[in-house]
């Protein structure tokens, strides 16, 4: 079951992401990576801020607004932005909330 769950949740990512490339490449809407952001932050709440946080930092350190318009800086940065979203999301769903459940439980049997 939790196979599959992360399976799902993996396919509806990639989904996003191809969706978000496609029009980011073909149709070039100012504000696609906006919208992507804001969904991934909603998905991957509370761990994505982290991303966010991170994100704005290496957007500061490497100056990335001065070719930010350019299609191509755009679809890498979306794309970087999408793997740390998938490692947050990951160790967020699949790791640590399985285990405080796990704790819980294991504390809630104890209790009987």
């Amino acid at each position: 079951m939790k196979k599959r769950i992360f399976y799902i949740w993996l396919t509806l990512q990639l989904l996003f992401l191809g969706y978000i490339e496609y029009q980011l490449y073909f149709h070039e809407y100012k504000d696609t990576d906006l919208v992507f952001s804001l969904v991934e932050l909603y998905l991957n709440f509370p761990s994505s801020l982290v991303v966010a946080f991170i994100g704005s930092i290496l957007s500061e350190i490497t100056d990335i607004n001065q070719h930010y318009q350019e299609p191509y800086v755009k679809m890498a940065y979306v794309f970087f932005s999408w793997v740390l979203f998938i490692i947050m999301g990951y160790i967020q769903w699949f790791l640590f909330l399985p285990y405080i459940f796990n704790k819980i439980n294991f504390k809630w049997s104890q209790r009987k």
